[in-house]
């Protein structure tokens, strides 16, 4: 029977707790993050405090002058830490492991592989990439030579761990709903999003700043919460299919007044109501999400949220609006009405 793979942050975990860890670590995915993470873990817990300028090393390949990335990297390896357990040495998004990225050179290609093979044992060295395509022929027999830990987005259940830790770690009081709300709200798990950890955390830092006697004010997550554009189109177009027409308004003119583009906001709109009109016609052909994100080639993020607000409106109610969207281009681009009262126009005649 299928079992899921653990996250590569759990697996990491186990293994130092476990002493399990490798000398040489390959950390890939989108959370860079996590790759921070791991640098910082193992540096607290094998570098002395006062030789972290010596035991810590990162490496960046275009930073670099002189030397070649093999040259560096190995000679931050080569060098016996000072005064620590193990010395740690970060090779950050170095071009062999680059989606289309340069190969190493076959000389430096086959001194990486020697090391790779009797590594140092006074060093633990982490390569990272972003892009890096693990089932790579190309690069097998270096993948084969690491210890592997997938650093993509966390799942659900380690997500809230993650915030739920950083509200404690703050002495502040927070409800699974209120978690589940922020997650919803920062678009996390919207694949076309480029909201990471890294947003997550800077988001958290910004409602624990907000936050006096212990729990977060009503309305502060949707208040503070980046999120992504998604986030906000979805926002207005609850507050549109919900008759909340003042809500509408104040959604718009919030974004309109951070200097956003009004013709943009009315493509978008455009695009999701059309979204919507096929996520209708499909819903009353008894097709179930997962198939209609399928068949229209859309995330599965932005369909699961459009279909409460494709429910509320018939065909017939979808079909007016979207041609009330494409007069209003028309009238835009005529230069027949102003751009913004075009907007505000269409909003309140829905």
């Amino acid at each position: 029977m299928y079992q899921e793979q653990p996250h590569g942050f759990n697996l990491f975990f186990n293994d130092l707790n476990t002493d399990n860890l490798k000398n040489v670590i390959l950390l890939y995915g989108r959370e860079r993050f996590l790759f921070r993470w791991v640098f910082d873990t193992l540096s607290d817990k094998y570098v002395n405090p006062a030789m972290r300028t010596l035991d810590r090393v990162v490496v960046d390949e275009e930073e670099l002058e002189n030397l070649g990335l093999v040259d560096t990297l190995l000679e931050a390896c080569e060098t016996p830490p000072m005064l620590s357990d193990r010395k740690i040495v970060w090779v950050r998004e170095p071009a062999f492991l680059q989606k289309e990225g340069k190969a190493l050179p076959a000389e430096d290609k086959a001194r990486l592989a020697n090391y790779l093979e009797n590594p140092e044992e006074g060093c633990i060295l982490i390569f990272s990439s972003t892009t890096l395509d693990i089932k790579s022929k190309a690069l097998e027999p270096f993948v084969s030579k690491t210890k592997t830990y997938n650093m993509d987005k966390l799942d659900k259940k380690s997500l809230r761990q993650f915030i739920s830790k950083r509200f404690r770690a703050a002495g502040i009081m927070v409800n699974g709903r209120d978690v589940d709300l922020l997650i919803d709200e920062s678009g996390y798990y919207n694949k076309e999003s480029d909201y990471d950890l890294y947003s997550m955390e800077n988001d958290l830092q910004k409602l624990v700043a907000l936050t006096e006697g212990g729990s977060i004010p009503s309305g502060a997550i949707q208040a503070l919460v980046s999120g992504d554009e998604e986030t906000y189109l979805f926002d207005l177009i609850e507050s549109i299919s919900t008759r909340k027409k003042e809500r509408a308004f104040e959604i718009l003119n919030n974004k309109l007044t951070q200097g956003e583009e009004i013709y943009g906001q009315l493509s978008q709109l455009a695009v999701q109501f059309e979204l919507m009109l096929s996520i209708r016609q499909m819903r009353d052909d008894g097709i179930p999400s997962k198939e209609m994100a399928k068949r229209l080639g859309a995330n599965p993020y932005r369909v699961e949220k459009l279909m409460p607000q494709a429910a509320r409106f018939s065909k017939d109610e979808l079909m007016k609006i979207l041609s009330s969207v494409y007069e209003i281009d028309r009238e835009i681009k005529t230069g027949y009405l102003d751009q913004r009262l075009a907007l505000e126009l269409f909003i309140a005649n829905l």
